[in-house]
């Protein structure tokens, strides 16, 4: 028996990679000099989210940037970012992303329609309004790989996620 899905989310979060710590199926080269690696959850969460949407399905890929808008804030009007300059970082954040979610998209999503979506702030936040937006049939997950200590002091992203998502939730673990 096989689970078909037609609208799914997938977040997938990247950081840069050193030259040492570069894997084939992990890493993505953004330019000549400069590589992120997904995590191997990630990339277990996008094949499953690719695979139940892979009947001509949508594949939503999203990423959260840092929301620099509180900075301003923070550092009074004559502090060293102003609205106009976060807007800049904002949008060069954005571009990096979704260059990065492309690749991946790319590589991942064969046979579904993939949709990138890439806006600043909390990933929960961002992840549940999404959610709510496509009206997804399932929201695929990679798990954060914390202890249960991490997960208790810290928190956890993807636990929050499992308990308010409007839709069935899958956690790939880590």
């Amino acid at each position: 028996m096989s689970l078909s899905v037609d609208t799914v989310v997938v977040p997938v979060t990247f950081e840069p990679a050193k030259p040492a710590e570069i894997n084939v199926e992990r890493a993505i080269k953004v330019r000549d000099d400069h590589w992120v690696m997904l995590s191997q959850a990630s990339v277990a969460a996008l094949k499953l989210a690719c695979e139940l949407a892979s009947d001509g399905g949508t594949v939503h890929i999203a990423h959260a940037t840092l929301d620099l808008s509180p900075t301003a804030t923070m550092h009074g009007p004559a502090g060293m970012l102003i609205p106009a300059n976060i807007e800049e970082l904002h949008q060069a954040s954005k571009k990096h992303a979704l260059r990065v979610l492309g690749i991946v998209a790319d590589r991942f999503c064969k046979g579904t329609t993939p949709v990138l979506h890439v806006s600043p702030g909390n990933p929960l936040d961002m992840v549940l309004d999404y959610v709510g937006e496509t009206a997804a049939g399932m929201l695929v997950l990679a798990a954060s790989g914390r202890t249960r200590v991490e997960r208790f002091i810290i928190g956890s992203t993807v636990d929050k996620l499992v308990r308010r998502a409007p839709c069935p939730v899958v956690v790939v673990p880590g």
